[in-house]
């Protein structure tokens, strides 16, 4: 038998849609193409998920990728996410992090409280639309 209190504390569901990556730029390599590709991870995960690899890459990839997380501390919670670069020079493989935003689930929650209202719930879900600009790995 199951108490209402644990009923109560069931872990909150996230899902992260990875649409897309402009303006992508690879020192040492500019025009030169790469494969591409974006890590997920929550902060107090070990292991992640990725993205497909965009083979070839030159200036922007688009994914249009959906990936679920079970979220167990909303306040402490956040989503990291890398865009790497991996292209061969010489035989070797280089790997690049081009970029990286880390969204906090608590500013997430919040936007859904605040932007979301009645019209973003459908079939129990808060469905939020909105882009996070990386910050340069430079």
């Amino acid at each position: 038998s199951s108490s209402s209190s644990s009923s109560a504390q069931l872990p909150l569901v996230l899902r992260v849609r990875v649409v897309e990556a402009q303006d992508i730029f690879v020192a040492k390599a500019a025009g030169q193409r790469c494969d591409v590709y974006c890590s997920l991870l929550l902060t107090r995960k070990t292991s992640g998920q990725r993205t497909s690899v965009h083979r070839k890459c030159v200036g922007m990839a688009v994914w249009n990728e959906q990936f679920t997380f079970e979220i167990t501390d909303a306040f402490y919670d956040a989503v990291v996410v890398n865009v790497w670069a991996k292209r061969r020079r010489a035989g070797t493989a280089i790997k690049q992090c081009l970029g990286k935003v880390s969204v906090p689930v608590a500013v997430v929650s919040n936007m859904a409280r605040q932007h979301g209202g009645n019209n973003a719930v459908r079939d129990g879900l808060v469905t939020l639309d909105f882009w996070w600009p990386m910050l340069s790995h430079k």
